[in-house]
């Protein structure tokens, strides 16, 4: 195994899930869509995630297990990229640098085509999920509907403090901030 392969198993290993797929109707649509399996981070990206690839740390709220925060859609964009690279993996989006920005996806062969065309199953990188995507994962996917638990009112419980923090959970009001990723329930 190549270096760069190793430190990708190695990555995959600690920070990533398998997740099946399936087919469901999201809340904003009006026929199924369809979810490929596909592997995706655990947690959100951290702030000493985002410092190893970034080489910086936009975060108010300062810890290496705190998710990253104050960083735009196109940082965001820009980190998947660097982090494909950093493995060896082609990256995803194609970003311009004019002021108005655009995007385009690469799929496998150097096809690039608009986020609206593009198949996401012929590309290699690091990538945030679609729409349809996201809304699979936090509702807990195949296995939530297996389980009869995929219309929970939070993501993976009926109970937010289950599953996230918030300012009656976290302490007194003046020192709410994020707090280390995995420490509350995940969606199975």
């Amino acid at each position: 195994m190549k270096k760069k392969e190793i430190e990708l198993k190695k990555f995959e290993d600690e920070y990533m899930i398998k997740v099946k797929g399936g087919k469901y109707k999201p809340s904003f649509a009006n026929e199924l869509k369809e979810v490929f399996d596909i592997e995706v981070c655990k947690y959100p990206t951290t702030q000493k995630m985002w410092l190893e690839v970034m080489e910086n740390n936009p975060s108010e709220f300062k810890g290496d297990n705190r998710p990253v925060e104050t960083v735009s859609w196109w940082e965001a964009l820009e980190y998947c990229n660097r982090l494909s690279e950093k493995y060896g993996l082609e990256s995803v989006y194609e970003l311009s640098k004019s002021s108005e920005g655009t995007l385009m996806i690469k799929e496998l062969g150097r096809k690039i085509v608009s986020p609206d065309k593009a198949n996401f199953k012929n590309t290699e990188g690091f990538r945030l999920p679609t729409e349809v995507e996201w809304e699979w994962f936090a509702s807990g996917g195949q296995k939530a509907i297996e389980q009869g638990t995929f219309k929970y009112i939070y993501s993976g419980s009926n109970n937010i403090d289950e599953v996230a923090w918030y300012y009656e959970n976290i302490g007194k009001f003046d020192d709410a901030s994020t707090q280390d990723v995995g420490l509350k329930s995940q969606i199975n």
